[in-house]
């Protein structure tokens, strides 16, 4: 199930707007509501019932963090808002959740779901508070129990429910019906009733001493309005974002409030809120505990299911090696070959590699969590959450793990300093799609964009030089479709100074139809025109230094030697290009392979790894890593 049907069947989504206070003086504790005008067949006690039924169908598609520790902090800021809304028989709960998004919602009877991305985003405690006072308030409004009312009728024809069973029984009768009935879980009216959630939530917060005006600074950050807040002017012509009135309502609260209603000090830099929202960021393991029901027998398998390794690779030195599966990684040496240490991952991560100093490894998640582990240490030396606020279509990390590329859905081109999440450089419309690509974006992203931020799809042709030195990113547009696409576009920065590199047209060619780096100063590079004048050139410069026939995007360069590794080559899944003979030299069944001359490293049928000498496939010594449970990549998902 999608999360978009998830979030309507929990009838709630974060939704920010707040009404004028500005005639309400002075500042007290908020007065008793005034009832919803819409019908809501649940009390109080039936509320609390749904949530039950809700939360067990969303839950098990999250991975909920159920950490005592983390969230008692969360459950702290709750009770200290709660403490200042009208009393009611509602279970409040709060959880932290894995999402690929900075969000929370709720779902009816209490239970208040806030991302693990929301908390990384959040400079203080006010920011957080001010997100999870206005969902609250959607609690004290009960608009989720209105909502499943109104849906209750229009698709069971429901009007009334009784017991706990009833409910359960009623709200699956709702979820069976999704299928048939699509139009009758449409959140109508959604900025109905804000009124009630927004004041509770708005003095809710001020009254617990928090800072308002961080709120609107939040959303600002979060929703990329940029401090744009439209006017009756754009409103007008329909230019103004929804993202921009909301700001602007939010802005006009806060300022409308009464002077004693205002924080004296604008929020703070707590050490307790930083240290909390690191120990969240870190945060590794099962996250919810097992919960089985109607289970006669368990057991373990013995051995675990095998995971394939997909991502073998050399450090820069040649000392180490890492063996990357759908589980995590193995990190070993190379003399004596043999397994270091293994860093288990729970998320689905793209291909992790070496530092260009060998002492880290770095590798992100398709929800763009970035991970760097020193080598010598076997520790985790730092994660980040990156927040891309309408997520990425395409990315690419720097070979230290510093910076992230991601072409985003209005096409334009990012580089993201990982470290504070900054956005350091931007290329407007930097891709073009002609109409064919477009479709194949969009049914994408409403098959796969709601779980994770980054779709990995192959869209440009984009790399880093080895020594995060330059950055380079291009594509072919088709000639039918030269309205809207510029025939070769090529685009190369230093990444020292954020400048453009000028590069002649054979570079631009080649970085436009598929290229990659060998070493810092040479890339192979693919002619679209004529595949058997596609070349080795020297960059930026673009002299060519010998033609060879290349036709396949996906390949890259060998750690050490004159070698490329092409992923597939006829029946096999990757091929060694020896560049100085231009031919296949080498097949493999398996597509994970690296070469450190005069070595290279392949898993072997049993499972082990093997390491051999290139010149006559001899094996010189073999290690066995340790088993793992087949995780995402077992089921051949491909990120070439």
């Amino acid at each position: 199930m999608t999360r978009t049907k998830l979030f309507l069947l929990a009838c709630l989504l974060l939704t920010i707007t707040f009404p004028n206070f500005a005639q309400q003086q002075p500042c007290k504790p908020p007065v008793p509501l005034p009832n919803p005008t819409e019908p809501n067949i649940f009390t109080d006690e039936q509320e609390v019932y749904l949530g039950d039924a809700v939360a067990e169908h969303i839950q098990r598609n999250y991975k909920v963090i159920e950490d005592a520790e983390l969230t008692a902090y969360l459950k702290g800021i709750g009770e200290r808002l709660t403490k200042h809304l009208p009393l009611n028989r509602l279970r409040f709960q709060f959880f932290l959740v894995d999402l690929p998004d900075a969000n929370a919602f709720v779902i009816p009877g209490g239970r208040i779901f806030v991302s693990r991305k929301l908390v990384a985003s959040a400079q203080n405690e006010d920011e957080l508070a001010g997100v999870i006072a206005h969902e609250l308030g959607h609690l004290v409004a009960h608009q989720g129990a209105i909502d499943t009312t109104r849906t209750f009728r229009e698709v069971l024809g429901v009007t009334s429910v009784t017991d706990r069973r009833d409910v359960f029984d009623k709200y699956n009768q709702m979820i069976e019906n999704l299928n048939r009935k699509p139009g009758g879980f449409k959140v109508q009216d959604r900025e109905k009733g804000q009124l009630f959630a927004d004041q509770a939530g708005l003095y809710a917060l001020v009254a617990a001493g928090y800072d308002v005006a961080a709120m609107a600074s939040f959303w600002d950050r979060i929703a990329d309005t940029q401090g744009k807040k439209g006017s009756w002017f754009s409103d007008l012509f329909g230019t103004t974002r929804p993202e921009q009135k909301r700001l602007r309502e939010m802005s006009k609260a806060a300022d409308a409030m009464p002077p004693a209603c205002r924080q004296q000090s604008a929020a703070t830099q707590s050490d307790t809120f930083k240290q909390w929202q690191a120990k969240v960021v870190a945060f590794s393991g099962p996250g919810r505990k097992e919960s089985l029901h109607g289970v006669i027998s368990k057991q373990q398998l013995s051995p675990p299911l095998l995971s394939d390794i997909y991502n073998l690779r050399f450090s820069p030195d040649g000392a180490y090696i890492l063996a990357e599966d759908g589980a995590g990684i193995n990190v070993l040496s190379r003399e004596p070959f043999a397994v270091l240490f293994r860093i288990n991952s729970d998320f689905e991560n793209y291909y992790a590699n070496f530092s260009p100093d060998s002492k880290e490894i770095v590798f992100y998640s398709d929800n763009l969590r970035v991970e760097r582990w020193s080598v010598p240490e076997a520790r985790r030396l730092d994660v980040k959450e990156i927040v891309v606020p309408k997520g990425c279509l395409q990315t690419e990390l720097s070979p230290d793990g510093k910076l992230l590329a991601c072409l985003d859905l209005e096409y334009t081109l990012n580089l993201i300093q990982v470290a504070t999440g900054e956005n350091v450089w931007r290329k407007k419309e930097f891709y073009a799609p002609d109409y064919w690509t477009w479709l194949t974006i969009n049914s994408e992203w409403q098959q796969r964009g709601e779980d994770s931020t980054d779709l990995n799809l192959a869209l440009l042709h984009m790399h880093f030089s080895p020594d995060g030195h330059y950055f380079v990113a291009g594509y072919h547009g088709s000639l039918q479709f030269r309205r809207y696409n510029r025939g070769d576009v090529g685009e190369v920065l230093d990444i020292t100074t954020m400048t453009k590199v000028s590069i002649p047209d054979s570079i631009k060619r080649f970085i436009a139809s598929g290229f990659t780096f060998i070493g810092n100063d040479r890339i192979a590079g693919i002619n679209h025109e004529n595949f058997k004048k596609s070349a080795i050139a020297k960059f930026p410069s673009g002299e060519v230094l010998t033609e060879m026939e290349l036709w396949r995007p996906t390949m890259y360069a060998a750690t050490r030697g004159d070698y490329l590794l092409i992923r597939p080559v006829k029946n096999y899944a990757l091929g060694v290009m020896d560049i100085k003979t231009k031919t296949i030299s080498k097949v493999n069944e398996r597509a994970a392979l690296d070469i450190f001359e005069p070595f290279f490293v392949a898993e072997m049928r049993n499972g082990q790894i093997g390491l051999y000498k290139l010149e006559k496939n001899e094996i010189v010594a073999t290690a066995v890593v340790p088993n793992n449970f087949a995780g995402p990549f077992a089921s051949g998902r491909s990120f070439s």
